[in-house]
């Protein structure tokens, strides 16, 4: 079992809008949840875009069951020491807010190439298995498929590759 609770805020008004360019705080990145990175992402247009992703201040809670599925024999389901793998099943829930768009406001969106849309600044859900491999110990790739609940729905399965940085 792993579990992870983590808050990032910027809370200094002087030089927000500065920092917010630089380094955004955005929930979408591949090491807070599951489902809103690259690929994935384009999957949702029309339902969610970036925008809807970046705040001042985030929460994110993370929760996994993992498996070990291939490694050393007393451990792992299939003896294979030279590719070690878990099949994990995971739980993600994050919010980003700001002074602009505070929790529960609704945000009215437009998405590249379609009509706006409002999206509803609460709590967003991922839930689905994943695949965690350590390449020669050196490198883990993570292919998975996720399911997304905003907006008060759930949405559509979305599949995606976490590169080098899966497994906080």
């Amino acid at each position: 079992f792993a579990g992870r609770l983590m808050y990032t805020g910027r809370l200094n008004p002087k030089n927000l809008e500065l920092l917010n360019q630089l380094n955004p705080v955005y929930l979408g990145f591949p090491w807070h949840m599951h489902g809103f990175w690259g690929n994935a992402l384009n999957k949702h247009n029309g339902n969610i875009t970036e925008e809807a992703l970046r705040g001042e201040q985030m929460a994110v809670g993370n929760f996994e069951i993992r498996l070990p599925f291939t490694g050393p024999k007393k451990l792992a389901l299939i003896e294979f020491n030279y590719l070690p793998s878990d099949i994990n099943l995971f739980f993600d829930a994050g919010m980003v807010w700001s002074q602009k768009n505070r929790i529960g406001e609704i945000q009215t969106l437009t998405p590249f190439g379609s009509s706006s849309l409002n999206f509803k600044k609460s709590p967003i859900f991922t839930t689905g298995i994943s695949l965690r491999v350590n390449v020669l110990g050196y490198l883990i790739v993570e292919p998975y498929l996720a399911l997304p609940f905003y907006n008060g729905k759930k949405q559509d399965l979305v599949s995606g590759f976490n590169f080098m940085v899966p497994g906080w």
